[in-house]
């Protein structure tokens, strides 16, 4: 498998050569354009929905008529839940997307720990929208 790190040309073993590792061979290889394009589009998206919640979470806080009701503490546990699955994807799947070769062992505890996390959080925030609907 021949790919480059920045301008050389040669086999690369990503475990062996953390200076591979970087975002400037990110930026620098011309193979792995495709991974800064996805890197990219993800940290926009990440970013958004982080801001986003956080602001549900501050203008809720910021409204007494808002914390008395119910229905506004299951839009918070909803929020909470994308809060930590934005963390858990900028932690773990955009360094995942742009290094794949290191993330790729499925027995990694890291990779366990953090899949089993992000889907408790999201299967948690599929419920709270049936209870949602089921509120109404």
């Amino acid at each position: 498998m021949n790919e480059t790190c920045g301008n050389r040309s040669l086999y690369i073993d990503w475990r062996r050569d953390p200076e591979c590792l970087t975002v400037w061979a990110l930026l620098t290889a011309e193979e792995r354009r495709d991974d800064l394009i996805a890197v990219s589009i993800w940290s926009v998206m990440l970013s958004f929905a982080l801001i986003s919640n956080i602001l549900i979470l501050i203008g809720i806080a910021r409204s007494a008529t808002m914390r008395s009701a119910t229905s506004y503490w299951f839009i918070i546990s909803l929020a909470i839940c994308d809060i930590v699955m934005a963390i858990i994807s900028i932690v773990h799947l955009l360094p995942a997307t742009a290094f794949h070769s290191q993330y790729v062992d499925k027995s990694a505890w890291r990779n366990i720990i953090m899949l089993f996390f992000y889907d408790l959080f999201w299967y948690t925030g599929v419920l709270q929208l049936g209870l949602m609907a089921c509120n109404r």
